[in-house]
């Protein structure tokens, strides 16, 4: 069922976002679609409306293009890593057509349900969009920005690891899970020796536009507990992930309450809430590779960092 499942999702990618054949979703979708998106590309909901929105899409971003790089299954949930490259040629955003190559990352997730997708959730590098569109916001100009600490609510305390679990080479969604206990903990020394026993030597997390590309352990741990320092209050909770060998893909829901000032935007007190998306490849010596992405322009948007983009989805 997991290869059935994957090539329905290529079918997604291949011939209709691809090609453009959106009749193909009357097969492969079922008509109350639900999307879970990020705040610039946006959540349609239902299967008439993701049509005219790739339709329209497809005529701004001349041979829009989708290479799927990793696809995963477990279940009836598909995950898959990509890359999405195009030109510029009508008003995106209210930016008019430039005739520049656009390229972006994106990390999906999708729910099948008797042989059609149901769901998604998604995020994309739409920092890099809005930097490459030249759109000139405070967010553009941002210095490097965290990955998002959050605290699971269904676990008390850090479990602890056994020998096992630091040398098996199959992932596991509780490696998630204990990063996010260890985030959300305020003794400093806990996310420290999480990251020491969860991460493999020569640790690589490809980020996204605004945050460093490439971070190793020593600068994920900085700018971590930089984010720890500026909110409290923080909670996740896991709306989908699925596991397949040694690769592991999660979407969260993260909200905190900004208690300092954080990248030139003052104290708000206010809550705050946005989505993670993550996969994680993991060895025999721990987790290897990772790739991140997240609503950035979501929670910029609601620290005042930047203005709502005319256009733009959510």
């Amino acid at each position: 069922m997991s290869e059935e499942n994957k090539a329905i999702v290529r079918r997604f990618y291949e011939e209709v976002m691809n090609h453009g054949r959106v009749d193909v979703l009357d097969e492969i979708m079922t008509p109350d679609f639900k999307d879970h998106g990020e705040t610039l590309l946006g959540s349609p909901t239902g299967r008439e409306v993701l049509k005219q929105g790739i339709t329209g899409t497809r005529q701004i971003l001349e041979g829009l293009t989708v290479h799927l790089h990793q696809i995963h299954a477990e279940g009836n949930l598909v995950g898959v890593r990509g890359r999405m490259s195009c030109v510029h040629r009508g008003t995106f955003f209210g930016v008019p057509g430039t005739g520049n190559a656009l390229s972006w990352a994106g990390l999906a997730m999708f729910r099948i349900q008797e042989g059609r997708i149901a769901e998604r959730w998604f995020n994309s590098d739409s920092l890099s969009i809005v930097q490459q569109l030249g759109i000139t916001t405070p967010l553009a100009q941002a210095a490097p920005v965290t990955g998002a600490p959050a605290r699971s609510s269904s676990e008390g305390s850090l479990p602890a690891p056994d020998a096992a679990s630091r040398t098996r080479a199959s992932a596991s969604i509780e490696d998630v899970r204990r990063l996010a206990v260890a985030l959300g903990d305020p003794d400093a020394t806990v996310l420290s020796r999480t990251l020491d026993e969860l991460l493999a030597p020569g640790f690589v997390l490809h980020g996204e536009a605004g945050s460093p590309r490439v971070m190793g352990r020593e600068s994920l741990e900085r700018v971590l507990l930089s984010f720890k320092e500026a909110f409290t209050d923080v909670e996740v909770t896991l709306e989908a992930s699925v596991t397949e060998g040694n690769a592991v893909m999660a979407h969260l829901r993260l909200g905190c309450i900004q208690r300092r000032e954080w990248m030139g935007s003052p104290v708000t007190g206010k809550p705050l809430t946005w989505t993670l998306t993550l996969l994680a490849v993991r060895s025999g010596e721990g987790l290897s590779e990772g790739w991140m992405l997240q609503d950035r322009l979501g929670l910029f948007e609601q620290l005042g960092l930047m203005p709502h983009i005319p256009g733009q989805g959510g």
